[in-house]
């Protein structure tokens, strides 16, 4: 077991081709009249082409934020990317001037949003939606019509000739979030940062959806960032997985590897509080206490106060360490078996 050498988590892996999107030391922090809060603080990790890795944490663990970041679209006043580096196809975003990055938006990355309701306009129909996004990246578009049913299509969609008439209201739920991915891919991205999206939907409109995804990701090569707090979807869904808590990375790696033997307290508490069939316990598990107050962070393992296996060691900033092929947690204790045994196992 060794320590890794970066100062902040590597959520990456190990391959001779260049990341799609490698983010190195992203700090997004705001600043407030009580102080500053570290939203993001410090979280490194790699995308690859056509890779599906799973941003995983609670309410407020920095997810949202560090995907708002990589779009350059941090909420203001107050709020300010204040260090880090974003590569994507070998260009920091961090450098390019406004009208660069708007070029860049939905164009090469694009996003889905949890509720499609929000997202689409409910004053215009369904087929200019989407022939907007065509336009907003390409201006004239040639047989805009034909494009327009064929992404449709695309997202699986029936009869989209007619269906383009129709107004989101009219949609359900799982069909509105279909129109979303159809504008998210219009301009044929790269990467698309899925925020949450099937929160909203049922069991097996979940299913469909997540079944789009690969579906797309295979016929695209299309990398996708997914963001849930759903352990059930990761392991459907993605190939890799990074944890997060109070703004940082605390475990990634790949999803059997973290499944079959999470090594950080944090994610052994997230996999022990989904229910399983035929589970005989009278009460569901569930981390105690609650994550720390962005303004007013512990010093060391910022987990350390809900931690049964805490010790004297953990009021130091704990390394990462590896403790499985491409497999790291920022733990004093990673890998060590009596911690699991301590935390009750996974």
């Amino acid at each position: 077991m060794t320590e890794a050498s970066s100062p902040e988590h590597r959520a990456d892996i190990t391959t001779d081709n260049e990341p799609l999107l490698s983010v190195e030391g992203l700090k997004t922090h705001f600043r407030t009249r009580d102080g500053v809060v570290k939203a993001v603080d410090g979280v490194t990790f790699d995308v690859h082409d056509g890779e599906i890795v799973g941003l995983v944490g609670e309410s407020g663990s920095g997810k949202t934020m560090t995907s708002l970041s990589i779009l350059r679209l941090v909420p203001s006043p107050g709020g300010r990317i204040v260090a880090g580096r974003i590569r994507f196809r070998g260009r920091d975003l961090l450098q390019l001037n406004d009208s660069e990055m708007r070029a860049v938006r939905g164009r090469e990355i694009s996003m889905i949003l949890q509720d499609p309701l929000t997202s689409l306009n409910p004053v215009y129909s369904i087929g200019n939606q989407v022939a907007e996004a065509f336009r907003s990246h390409s201006g004239r578009v040639a047989h805009l019509a034909d494009r327009v049913a064929n992404v449709l299509r695309q997202v699986r969609i029936p009869a989209p000739e007619r269906l383009v008439r129709s107004y989101p209201h009219q949609f359900s739920g799982g069909m509105r979030q279909r129109v979303s991915a159809a504008i998210a891919i219009a301009s044929q991205p790269k990467l698309m940062i899925a925020d949450e999206p099937t929160t909203a939907l049922d069991v097996t409109t979940q299913a469909q959806f997540l079944q789009l995804l690969r579906q797309l990701r295979d016929e695209a090569n299309l990398s996708i960032i997914y963001i849930t707090h759903d352990l059930g979807v990761v392991a459907r869904l993605c190939t890799r997985v990074v944890v997060m808590y109070a703004g940082r990375i605390v475990e990634s790696g790949p999803v059997r590897a973290i499944y079959k033997s999470p090594a950080h307290p944090y994610t052994r508490g997230l996999m022990r509080s989904v229910p399983r069939l035929g589970d005989d316990r009278d009460k569901l598990f569930q981390i105690p206490g609650q994550p720390p107050h962005l303004l007013n962070m512990p010093l060391g393992c910022s987990f350390r106060g809900r931690c049964a296996a805490a010790r004297e060691i953990c009021e130091q900033a704990p390394p990462d360490r590896r403790v499985g092929d491409k497999h790291i947690a920022a733990c004093w204790f990673a890998g060590q078996p009596e911690l699991v045994a301590e935390t009750g196992g996974a």
